[in-house]
């Protein structure tokens, strides 16, 4: 039996992004909101961006094409922890493990989101 070969690290992260989003109810996606995720590892890192609004989510590789609400750098590790909740996310912002710039609150949003869908089977 073959499997399949490892994604790098920021595919992965996208994947499991998208993955998650689509279990998300349209009506928590009405407000529009773009966020950018710079992930900083040597290995593996990069831009991604998750556009959100009218009921839809869209996740892609690079910098989104307008103007983020929110940008977050931190490495793939933390962010795999973010994103499936095995990184309790106010104690490693004060520790610094990653940098928020622009609207915190769409940070957190978005954050609620992605472990809800997590948790929904």
């Amino acid at each position: 039996m073959s499997t399949a070969p490892a994604l790098p690290p920021i595919q992965s992260v996208v994947a499991e992004v998208h993955r998650r989003l689509q279990r998300v109810q349209p009506n928590a996606l009405l407000q529009s909101r773009i966020y950018h995720f710079i992930l900083t590892d040597e290995n593996g890192g990069g831009d991604f961006y998750i556009a959100i609004g009218n009921g839809m989510a869209a996740v892609g590789r690079g910098a989104p094409q307008g103007s983020p609400n929110c940008s977050v750098t931190l490495s793939t590790p933390d962010a795999v922890g973010l994103i499936t909740g095995t990184l309790e996310p106010i104690s490693a912002y004060y520790k610094g493990r990653f940098k928020v710039r622009g609207e915190m609150s769409h940070a957190v949003y978005l954050g609620t989101l992605l472990r809800a869908a997590g948790q929904a089977r």
